[in-house]
Protein backbone atom coordinates (compact mmCIF):
# COMPACT_ATOMS: atom_id res chain seq x y z
CA UNK A 1 0.00 0.00 0.00
CA UNK A 2 2.97 2.28 0.82
CA UNK A 3 5.94 2.72 -1.15
CA UNK A 4 9.01 1.86 0.07
CA UNK A 5 12.13 -0.48 -0.19
CA UNK A 6 10.44 -3.62 0.70
CA UNK A 7 9.78 -6.58 -1.94
CA UNK A 8 7.64 -5.37 -4.78
CA UNK A 9 8.74 -2.20 -4.41
CA UNK A 10 5.77 -1.26 -1.05
CA UNK A 11 6.57 -0.46 2.92
CA UNK A 12 7.27 -3.75 4.74
CA UNK A 13 8.61 -2.67 8.04
CA UNK A 14 7.14 0.77 9.46
CA UNK A 15 9.19 0.76 12.37
CA UNK A 16 11.68 3.71 11.56
CA UNK A 17 8.98 5.41 10.14
CA UNK A 18 6.95 5.31 13.28
CA UNK A 19 9.77 6.20 15.63
CA UNK A 20 10.33 9.38 13.20
CA UNK A 21 6.82 10.21 13.85
CA UNK A 22 7.43 9.28 18.27
CA UNK A 23 9.94 11.87 17.48
CA UNK A 24 8.31 14.51 16.21
CA UNK A 25 5.06 14.37 18.07
CA UNK A 26 5.79 12.60 21.33
CA UNK A 27 2.99 9.90 20.75
CA UNK A 28 3.85 6.06 20.91
CA UNK A 29 2.03 3.86 19.08
CA UNK A 30 2.17 0.48 17.90
CA UNK A 31 1.65 -1.19 14.27
CA UNK A 32 -1.72 -2.78 16.14
CA UNK A 33 -2.92 0.98 16.49
CA UNK A 34 -2.17 2.12 13.39
CA UNK A 35 -4.60 -0.81 11.85
CA UNK A 36 -7.30 -0.25 14.52
CA UNK A 37 -7.32 3.46 13.28
CA UNK A 38 -7.05 2.49 9.70
CA UNK A 39 -10.26 0.28 9.81
CA UNK A 40 -12.14 2.52 12.44
CA UNK A 41 -11.33 5.27 10.11
CA UNK A 42 -12.57 3.64 7.04
CA UNK A 43 -15.70 1.75 8.79
CA UNK A 44 -18.64 2.15 6.92
CA UNK A 45 -17.46 3.63 3.49
CA UNK A 46 -16.14 0.11 2.37
CA UNK A 47 -18.20 -3.22 2.51
CA UNK A 48 -17.20 -5.96 4.98
CA UNK A 49 -15.34 -8.41 2.41
CA UNK A 50 -13.55 -5.35 1.15
CA UNK A 51 -12.05 -4.26 4.68
CA UNK A 52 -10.93 -7.61 5.48
CA UNK A 53 -9.33 -7.45 1.97
CA UNK A 54 -7.68 -3.97 2.36
CA UNK A 55 -6.40 -5.45 6.19
CA UNK A 56 -5.28 -8.71 4.39
CA UNK A 57 -7.29 -10.85 6.33
CA UNK A 58 -7.99 -14.20 5.15
CA UNK A 59 -11.39 -15.85 4.68
CA UNK A 60 -11.95 -17.98 7.25
CA UNK A 61 -13.31 -21.70 5.75
CA UNK A 62 -16.58 -20.83 8.19
CA UNK A 63 -17.14 -18.20 5.72
CA UNK A 64 -18.99 -19.55 3.35
CA UNK A 65 -19.85 -16.17 1.72
CA UNK A 66 -16.32 -15.06 1.00
CA UNK A 67 -15.54 -17.83 -0.77
CA UNK A 68 -17.54 -16.59 -3.62
CA UNK A 69 -15.84 -12.86 -3.32
CA UNK A 70 -13.78 -12.73 -6.32
CA UNK A 71 -9.93 -11.15 -4.69
CA UNK A 72 -9.02 -8.75 -7.27
CA UNK A 73 -5.97 -6.22 -6.16
CA UNK A 74 -7.23 -4.28 -8.77
CA UNK A 75 -10.82 -4.12 -7.72
CA UNK A 76 -9.72 -2.67 -4.60
CA UNK A 77 -7.41 1.00 -6.46
CA UNK A 78 -10.36 2.56 -6.48
CA UNK A 79 -11.77 1.58 -2.73
CA UNK A 80 -8.12 2.46 -1.60
CA UNK A 81 -8.11 5.66 -3.56
CA UNK A 82 -11.60 6.23 -1.74
CA UNK A 83 -10.09 5.58 1.81
CA UNK A 84 -7.02 8.17 1.41
CA UNK A 85 -9.50 10.76 0.42
CA UNK A 86 -11.56 9.90 3.74
CA UNK A 87 -8.69 9.87 5.79
CA UNK A 88 -7.50 13.50 4.62
CA UNK A 89 -10.25 15.00 5.48
CA UNK A 90 -9.43 13.77 8.93
CA UNK A 91 -6.41 14.78 9.14
CA UNK A 92 -6.43 18.28 7.61
CA UNK A 93 -4.49 20.66 9.78
CA UNK A 94 -6.56 23.19 12.14
CA UNK A 95 -5.71 26.59 12.67
CA UNK A 96 -2.04 26.67 14.54
CA UNK A 97 -2.43 27.71 18.18
CA UNK A 98 -6.22 28.08 17.93
CA UNK A 99 -8.14 25.94 20.75
CA UNK A 100 -11.71 24.80 20.05
CA UNK A 101 -14.15 24.57 23.17
CA UNK A 102 -15.15 21.18 23.79
CA UNK A 103 -18.93 21.14 23.72
CA UNK A 104 -20.96 19.05 26.12
CA UNK A 105 -23.89 16.97 26.34
CA UNK A 106 -27.33 18.68 27.50
CA UNK A 107 -27.66 17.88 30.98
CA UNK A 108 -24.04 17.62 32.02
Amino acid sequence: MFPGRGKGGHLVEPRKQMAKVTEQTGITFSVHDMRRTYTSAIDGIVGYYELKRLLNHSAKTDDVTAGYVVKNIEKLCPLMQKVTDHILTLVQPKEPGKILPLSRPAGD
